[in-house]
């Protein structure tokens, strides 16, 4: 993966194309505007009572206040089909694994 950047730059180099030109033709994803902090995303966590009433005052968890649970319905055909992926390879790869090297292999 690194070689590819590195070739990428030296490509880059080469031809003596700046940056923002490559992105403007579409060559470099654009990253957009950043008007928040990078650290704007510890402000969506926020401490608990239970880890007031434990004493846990480092421990935080999320505000669901901010959580959009309409995000997380639209995602869910997504995530039960990553779900199942995952579950449905081991059973198909790891023999298919032992018949290209002509051993067992132990699931």
């Amino acid at each position: 993966m690194l070689g590819i950047v590195c070739i990428f730059y030296i490509v880059k180099a080469a031809i003596g194309v700046d940056l923002p030109n490559l992105r403007k033709s579409g060559w470099v994803f654009d990253v957009g505007e950043q008007d928040a902090p990078w650290y704007q995303f510890y402000s969506y966590f926020s401490t608990s009572w239970a880890c007031k009433l434990f004493r846990f005052g480092s421990l935080s968890t999320i505000d669901f206040k901010k959580t959009s649970f309409s995000a997380l319905v639209q995602t869910m055909p997504t995530q039960l089909a990553l779900l199942f992926f995952n579950i449905l390879h081991p059973p198909l790869n790891v023999p298919a694994l032992g018949e290209a090297d002509f051993s067992s292999r132990d699931m």
